[in-house]
């Protein structure tokens, strides 16, 4: 018999009722979401996520592993990829992350 998954991150994070009574019918008892943040309380089926990426420096890394909040970073981003267009967005995200970084 196969070894069914215990923990899912669903490709793109893409998430709805369905896909989560779904993964949790099959046996799956975690769930990451691509939410930025930190869950307030338990829910395994809908876990936060703190995006890590290559252009992170140690200190940044140290206040995501401190659990200091990302919630404004995570609207901003949102609105910026409403705003801008996708090709333009993904072609000015490298720049943005730069000088995040500084």
């Amino acid at each position: 018999m196969a070894m069914l998954p215990v923990m899912f991150a669903p490709p793109g994070g893409f998430i709805n009722k369905r896909v989560r009574d779904v993964a949790l019918e099959y046996g799956v008892q975690a769930i990451r979401t691509m939410r930025w943040g930190y869950n307030k309380t338990p829910d395994l089926a809908a876990l936060d996520c703190v995006p890590l990426n290559r252009f992170m420096n140690e200190t940044q890394f140290r206040r995501a592993l401190q659990f200091q909040s990302r919630a404004f970073t995570y609207a901003l981003k949102e609105m910026t990829k409403r705003l801008i267009p996708g090709a333009t967005y993904e072609a000015l995200r490298g720049i943005l992350f730069e000088k995040i970084r500084r």
